[in-house]
């Protein structure tokens, strides 16, 4: 049985609404033909359906359903009103009534019409219930599930809390949603305000994710990944959802790898340092041997020893250069920036057509392109020629460094990247495949032997960008 209370300012027509809803056995019916009373009778007892002419006296002309949504009763309100009115019925719905249903027509007809519109208001309500509960559910699964701790913002103040969140600032939810977010996070003017100019995240309310710092209930700081946006850009008034990841640990992990990796560095440092002080020495007793004009049969034999101590020295130079390798952050860098051009020599041209493209690689990348211009010019002969292309394919970026030599034989075009092939050091295109492989980059040699060498760099989507208005 649904409780209705009928308002309207005719006694007789809510008697009669009263006995032809109740006869339907749903419905148990009270009037009034006072505003004012169905504001104090929906107060003391909530109805489940409000029935109501518009508008009506005794709210100082304030109409019913209005008067009602103002103090966020959200009761579902049907208009009951005379054939005609049709202005008065889009400015009831316009209040927040639900439905209508025209009186009058003949006898027990405008009663049958009612309680059709009654149906299929509770309908409706039913369904949007439903549909919010399964939404809640699905929110609440996700809340579970997720690592991450969210939090609404109202104002400054904590309006919710998830459970995540909780167990990372070991506050329960009733301390939580009684805190001011300084407590947590004392930076979070600074860290909330958009960068000048940033209209995109003025505009969104949305901010992209930002490394900080939280204060545990216990007092412990927190490292935290966090992004923030409106919970309704359109009325940022309404509050702010703030999305948190732990990473102390992972940043803990991170500065003791960074830790032990600067010692490893400072051990390599001073042993490279010996071994050339000692290949010093040797150099040095070579020439004050052969200063002593020794017996001719072992000048083989020094050339040997100087030979090898130099093959020893570029080693050692290439593991200081090896060691620096992914030691700094990978960074954006523009292709035609660390090209290098001040290095070709007169009789060579050099073009590019890689414009504003910037790729995402370790800051070596300029060595690429210089052990890929040394390989050219060591290796192909009477190079006259030499051509960097970049163009845009379906699975992503191909940067082409192209040279018109005498190219790499076709046994030979893998075995060029190996550490230690070559008639030079054979350690420049072995560098270059490490360097570009930090940040997924892969490289191979498609060029035609007796017409010129081509290293083909393949760059995956979302390693590569073009600066906003500036591709091709």
């Amino acid at each position: 049985m649904r409780r209705i209370l009928g308002v309207d300012d005719d006694p007789a027509l809510l008697g009669e609404c009263k006995r032809s809803l109740e006869e339907t056995g749903l419905f148990t019916v009270d009037t009034t033909t006072s505003a004012g009373t169905a504001l104090q009778m929906q107060k003391n007892a909530p109805y489940d359906i409000i029935i109501s002419d518009y508008p009506l006296p005794g709210i100082n002309g304030t109409p019913l359903v209005k008067a009602l949504r103002e103090l966020g009763d959200t009761t579902p309100f049907i208009i009951f009103t005379a054939m005609g009115s049709e202005e008065i019925v889009m400015a009831a719905l316009s209040h927040g009534a639900d439905g209508y249903a025209k009186k009058g027509g003949a006898q027990g007809e405008q009663f049958t019409r009612l309680a059709d519109t009654i149906r299929q208001v509770v309908g409706k309500r039913e369904a949007e219930g439903l549909a919010i509960r399964q939404e809640n559910e699905l929110l609440a699964a996700i809340l579970r599930t997720v690592p991450a701790g969210v939090a609404i913002l109202t104002g400054k103040k904590i309006a919710r809390a998830s459970e995540r969140l909780c167990e990372m600032t070991g506050y329960t939810r009733e301390e939580l949603e009684m805190t001011d977010i300084h407590t947590l996070w004392p930076d979070i003017d600074t860290v909330l305000a958009p960068p000048p100019g940033d209209q995109t995240t003025v505009m969104s309310g949305d901010s992209l994710p930002v490394e900080t710092r939280w204060q545990r209930k216990d007092g412990a700081a927190l490292r935290v990944l966090l992004s923030h946006g409106s919970l309704d850009p359109a009325y940022p008034e309404r509050g702010t959802v703030i999305c948190v990841f732990d990473i102390t640990m992972h940043m803990m992990a991170d500065d003791a790898l960074r830790m032990a990796n600067k010692k490893l560095s400072l051990l390599s440092s001073i042993t490279r340092h010996d071994i050339l002080n000692k290949i010093s020495i040797i150099d040095s007793n070579i020439i004050f041997i052969q200063k002593r004009n020794p017996p001719k049969e072992i000048d083989s034999f020094l050339l040997k020893i100087g030979t090898t101590t130099r093959a020893i020295q570029t080693q050692i130079e290439f593991s200081r250069v090896y060691q620096d390798l992914g030691s700094t952050d990978s960074r954006w860098q523009k292709i035609d920036s660390v090209l290098p051009r001040w290095m070709v020599p007169e009789g060579v041209q050099f073009e590019t057509t890689c414009g504003e493209v910037e790729v995402f690689s370790d800051p070596m990348l300029q060595k690429v392109f210089f052990n890929l211009f040394d390989n050219s010019l060591r290796h192909g002969g009477h190079v006259r020629q030499l051509k960097v292309t970049c163009r845009e394919e379906e699975g992503g970026l191909k940067i082409l460094w192209e040279d018109d030599g005498i190219g790499i034989p076709l046994e030979e075009k893998e075995r060029v990247f190996e550490r230690g092939y070559g008639k030079n050091t054979g350690l420049g295109l072995f560098l270059v495949r490490e360097i570009l492989g930090i940040t997924g980059i892969t490289i191979v040699e498609t060029g035609t032997p007796g017409k010129g060498a081509i290293f083909e760099m393949s760059v995956p989507r979302g390693v590569y960008r073009y600066p906003a208005g500036k591709k091709g």
